[in-house]
């Protein structure tokens, strides 16, 4: 299928990958897979933005809009002011640490749990009295649970309960924070582009403004994290050699060869002298505190 670029081969697609502080920095940057199939006009709600209880949530994986397109500046912007009302309303309330909240449950935190997922319309205002955690109340923790990119297991797990306690104010910051991200973003999307979510650890293959692939990836950890870009795709390689970074063999390959001599045969690693020349692992000093003179890949 061509792409919308202009002077680019027709063969190229767009990849970036984002960064944590795109659609909601921090440990739930994946919510922004979590839109509804609300129809046009009404916006597309994120997981930054109460979906409504009547629509549709669905999981990360079967999400069929990408975490990132044209409208995801706007639908950003729109669910800052819903959140803002929710703010001006007095926020939400605050679980206990200790709450133990899943279907059969009953008393005064699952009475509070209601009251929370009632204020962002993951549960109907009809049905949010009662202190018994029903089929009713599970729906409404996994409608809550997919606008955030969690397991929907229906019972508030430690996850769960960390997101519904994170205050509106610093939902209003994440999402503040996002917007100022996209706005300096090189991007012009194309009938066919990649993105790579580095905090959710996923990659996604859009094309039409629809997903058609979606995979787990590989990325760097908060301390040492993968880098990002945006460039053109002109070549796919598959299967290709990876030499790994300095940084990785020092901080990982080496404290573990170490504990394990076998650890690089059993993760089919290749060391190599300075010539590129393969070598015995066994005959490598792991405990020399000097620079690797050698590489892996």
């Amino acid at each position: 299928m061509p792409s919308r670029h202009v002077g680019r081969p027709a063969t190229a697609a767009r990849l970036t990958i984002l960064s944590t502080a795109v659609l909601m920095a921090g440990a739930l940057a994946a919510t922004a897979l979590a839109q509804t199939s609300a129809p046009s006009p009404k916006p597309k709600a994120t997981a930054a933005q109460p979906a409504g209880p009547s629509q549709t949530v669905p999981s990360v994986a079967q999400a069929p809009d990408p975490v990132f397109d044209e409208g995801t500046a706007r639908r950003i912007a729109a669910a800052m002011l819903s959140y803002s009302a929710i703010e001006v309303r007095g926020g939400w309330p605050t679980l206990p640490a200790n709450a133990k909240l899943a279907p059969g449950a009953s008393g005064a935190d699952v009475t509070l749990l209601r009251r929370r997922l009632e204020i962002t319309d993951d549960l109907p205002p009809a049905q949010a009295r009662g202190d018994v955690y029903d089929e009713t109340l599970a729906a409404a923790v996994r409608h809550f649970q997919a606008r955030h990119g969690l397991e929907q297991t229906g019972s508030v797990g430690a996850k769960t309960l960390a997101a519904l306690n994170v205050p509106v104010s610093q939902r209003l910051r994440q999402l503040a924070a996002s917007l100022d991200r996209l706005a300096d973003m090189d991007f012009t999307f194309g009938e066919r582009y990649v993105v790579v979510n580095l905090p959710a650890a996923f990659v996604e293959a859009v094309v039409g403004d629809k997903v058609v692939r979606r995979h787990v990836v590989q990325v760097g950890r908060p301390d040492r994290p993968s880098p990002q870009l945006t460039t053109f795709i002109t070549t796919v390689n598959l299967n290709p050699t990876w030499t790994v970074p300095l940084g990785i063999l020092k901080k990982d390959v080496i404290p573990k060869m170490r504990k394990d001599p076998a650890y690089a045969a059993r993760m089919h690693l290749r060391v190599l002298d300075g010539a590129g020349n393969e070598i015995d692992p066994r005959n490598v000093d792991w405990n020399s505190d000097r620079a690797p003179n050698f590489t892996l890949w």
